[in-house]
């Protein structure tokens, strides 16, 4: 799975407001458990596509966004991995949802983790 996301200036805030920005890379199974996460969750998914023609196993890309406080966000990026993780296809062991679930964000830094790459873009405070 793969996740890229944009990000901005920092904030002292514990608890700021942020625009998180990902790409999830999806196996075909994967792909509804997602865009379910993401409609619950209000994310905007802005495109949907694949790279190669006759690809085996087929990857499917999902492009969204998200705004709000950055530990709910945060949260909701890891309940949809595991969501996507438990789907049939996964492998065992080393799953994505146990990943997600290992995985943690600090604010104003980049975590890094096997299951992807999680930053978030810090609202300036006078856009607040």
């Amino acid at each position: 799975m793969a996740m890229n996301t944009t990000k901005g200036a920092s904030s002292s805030s514990t608890n700021p407001k942020v625009l998180v920005m990902g790409e999830f890379g999806l196996l075909e199974p994967q792909l509804a458990p997602m865009l379910k996460a993401a409609n619950s969750y209000n994310w905007t998914v802005s495109a949907i596509h694949n790279h190669m023609v006759l690809e085996k196993p087929k990857l499917i890309f999902v492009h969204w966004s998200a705004q709000g406080n950055l530990n709910t966000i945060t949260t909701q990026i890891k309940n949809a991995l595991i969501a996507v993780g438990k789907q049939p296809g996964t492998t065992s062991g080393n799953t994505i949802a146990e990943r997600a679930s290992n995985a943690t964000t600090t604010s104003g830094s980049t975590s890094n983790s096997t299951s992807g790459n999680v930053t978030a873009f810090v609202k300036p405070p006078h856009l607040r």
